[in-house]
């Protein structure tokens, strides 16, 4: 018998994981209700905008999730760079007609929402608790293929007021 060392059973291990990851949506009823939200994954985009940018990498998992990382350059309060991490979890739930999601970060928080189309545009509220009105969205407009935006949107007394845009691209995987 041929024993297992460690880094057998780290490589094996990493190989499984990345065909998990790499799965396609099991059902086109999922593929579906993530519209082309669902078409991000097996790439990752790069937003670029003042004080820095990020770069967000999307991949099916269990053949029905859509499993995102992303990692962020910033300036700190010191203007020093810095770098945070985060990962996504989104499913669709098929009786809300929504996706559904957790993500958590590097520097302790964890926020559990929800995303729905309105026609082409994938809204992502801000919502603190279920009590209170979102002051605050996300609206994301795929452009073509290769890019999409994100624009963010407070409230004010005459509606949605975007306070910013940035565009993502395609860009190199950075495994």
């Amino acid at each position: 018998m041929r024993k297992l060392t460690a880094a057998s059973w780290l490589t094996g291990m990493l190989l499984a994981t990345a065909a998990i990851a790499a799965t396609p949506p099991a059902d086109s009823a999922v593929a579906a209700g993530f519209g082309w939200f669902g078409t991000l994954a097996g790439s990752c985009w790069r937003g670029e905008y003042a004080g820095g940018g990020d770069t967000q990498c999307y991949e099916w998992q269990y053949g029905r999730y859509l499993r995102g990382a992303i990692e962020i350059t910033a300036k700190g309060k010191d203007g020093s760079p810095r770098k945070l991490a985060g990962d996504s979890v989104f499913g669709w739930d098929a009786k809300a007609r929504r996706i559904r999601y957790s993500n958590w970060a590097d520097v302790g928080n964890l926020v559990h929402g929800e995303a729905y189309y309105e026609g082409e545009l994938l809204r992502f509220l801000d919502v603190k608790s279920r009590d209170e009105e979102p002051r605050t969205r996300s609206t994301w407009r795929r452009i073509d293929a290769d890019s999409f935006e994100v624009t963010r949107e407070r409230r004010d007394d005459g509606g949605w007021k975007a306070e910013f845009s940035v565009t993502y691209r395609r860009a190199a995987r950075q495994d």
